[in-house]
Formats: C-alpha cells, sequence, structure tokens
C-alpha cells in the first residue's frame, strides 16, 4: 500500500480525511500525531515548506525529522508576499516603518505559520522593530487561535 506522510494540524484533520478518505488504498501518516519512519513512506506532502523548516528549528513535538536529509523534488506553488497596513497605520513607507521606535504588530497563527515567519524576516532584513503576535481578536474569527 503507498504511504504518504504530512504534518496535519488538528484544525485540519476534517478536510486531510474528507479528502484522503476518498483513496482506501493509499496510508496516510500523520506526524503530528504519531512517530513516522521516512524509509517507509513512498511521499512526503508538505502544505507549508516554510512551516515544516521553522518547526524543526523550533523544536516543536512531534518533528521527527531532518529537513536537511530529505530529497526535494520540487516546489508546486509559490506566493508572492506582500506586506499592507491600513489607513490608521502611522507607516506609509517601508523607511517609516525602519525609522520608528515604536514595534509595528504583526499578526500570526502560531510560532510557524507562514505569516509569522515572512513578517519576522522582513523586519529582520529592514531592521525594523517588530512584535509577532498570536492574540490579535480577529484570529478568534478564524478559529486559528493554536500557537
Amino acid at each position: 500500500m503507498p504511504a504518504i506522510a504530512t504534518w496535519i494540524r488538528q484544525c485540519d484533520e476534517h478536510w486531510f480525511s474528507a479528502i484522503f478518505g476518498r483513496y482506501p488504498h493509499l496510508a496516510v501518516h500523520n506526524a503530528r500525531t504519531n512517530p513516522v519512519e521516512l524509509d517507509k513512506i513512498d511521499a512526503l506532502l508538505l502544505t507549508g515548506g516554510e512551516a515544516l523548516v521553522t518547526a524543526q528549528l523550533y523544536g516543536l513535538s512531534g518533528v521527527n525529522y531532518d529537513v536537511r536529509k530529505q530529497v526535494w523534488l520540487a516546489r508546486v506553488s509559490g506566493e508572492d508576499k506582500v506586506a499592507v497596513v491600513g489607513p490608521p497605520s502611522p507607516y506609509r513607507t517601508v523607511a517609516d516603518m525602519q525609522k520608528s521606535e515604536k514595534a509595528a504588530l504583526w499578526a500570526g497563527s502560531g510560532k510557524a505559520d507562514n505569516n509569522t515567519d515572512f513578517a519576522a524576516i522582513m523586519c529582520h532584513a529592514l531592521g525594523a522593530k517588530c512584535k509577532m503576535t498570536c492574540s490579535w481578536p480577529l484570529l478568534s474569527l478564524w478559529s486559528l487561535r493554536w500557537c
């Protein structure tokens, strides 16, 4: 039986079950909930490459792989990143953010999510003061307050 290993967040288990339930001949192993022996896996499904790497760097529970030892076949898609501020923001340019003594606040859903990673890397590269938060009020609307 072909086997796939992936990392499925608890809030996404329903969706993965609905999709992979159509393929009973395929074994799907969730590395978040159970150890996965990668030498017995035919394919690795990555839904967020950045999160895969940062999960290992942060030493999150359930990470039992070494991304440096994986064979990367392809990147299926890539998304351009865009930073946007609302009308009440004191920042009108990147230079404004770089000069500010007050930290810019960026919201994310966890230590290893792509939004938080992007903001942290951008702020570091720009030399800007920034603060990452997982308690932004709108996150509760999206049921993402798991960080």
